[in-house]
């Protein structure tokens, strides 16, 4: 038999349209619903890195951003890095921007019983630290009084991160609510992903809302990526003398 060259098209085009359709049901089949207690309890064993890693070099890479519909002179960004070296030595940097305009970055060390601090590239200065930082960040608050939620536990398979498999998990979660400051009604959408490694570790973290008002929509994002990294080095920095 042959066949015409519109008959192999058309062959090609339904043998890609099966591969499609078992990927969907591959997926399919990975999805299903969790209980709220299961969920709660990933998280939170995953989310303890600084005792789960004490005796890893480590690297935290928070994003955080927010933007009002209209109100461009009000986006708002920021980005830190958390580095883990040896026992008692953290660097921290952090750099933001304000209606497309960046402040001032920050670095911070934490050497020892020292805090060292500067802005931009000036000089050091430092005090006795208070107390390690532990890299723990929350999620975005709200200042709208809950009045009702609809939450869902999913989990969603298997994903490769940074070219290592990973379990992915969601919550999805509708929320009606008045804001405190006005008292306007607020509708909000809020998606949370997560991805935790073969030990049950979190490595990644997606957070974001869009919360709809009669006078605004506002958007936040803020994402949170875990990993380890034997190359840090936390030196410890040089203090200039006054002049006199």
């Amino acid at each position: 038999m042959c066949l015409s060259g519109d008959d192999i098209e058309i062959m090609k085009i339904s043998a890609s349209l099966v591969f499609i359709l078992c990927c969907v049901a591959i997926v399919a089949a990975q999805e299903r619903i969790i209980d709220k207690t299961e969920f709660d309890a990933l998280v939170a064993s995953g989310n303890n890195h600084y005792f789960r890693w004490k005796d890893e070099k480590y690297r935290m890479s928070l994003f955080t951003s927010s933007k009002i519909n209209g109100r461009p002179q009000t986006d708002w960004s920021s980005k830190m890095i958390h580095e883990h070296g040896a026992p008692n030595e953290i660097r921290l940097v952090s750099s933001s921007t304000f209606g497309g305009k960046p402040t001032s970055s920050q670095e911070s060390i934490f050497f020892g019983k020292w805090n060292y601090s500067r802005v931009e590239n000036g000089g050091w200065s430092r005090k006795e630290r208070e107390a390690p930082s532990r890299g723990r960040e929350e999620t975005p608050e709200s200042t709208n009084q809950l009045v009702k939620t609809d939450a869902e536990y999913k989990y969603l398979g298997k994903e490769i991160l940074a070219g290592r498999p990973v379990d992915v998990y969601q919550k999805t979660e509708r929320r009606t609510g008045v804001n405190s400051n006005n008292g306007e009604n607020v509708d909000s959408d809020i998606k949370a992903t997560y991805w935790f490694g073969g030990d049950g570790v979190m490595l990644k973290k997606e957070f974001r809302s869009e919360n709809r008002s009669a006078t605004l929509t506002m958007q936040t994002l803020m994402i949170i990526e875990w990993a380890i990294d034997p190359s840090i080095v936390v030196t410890e920095p040089v203090i200039t003398p006054a002049k006199p």
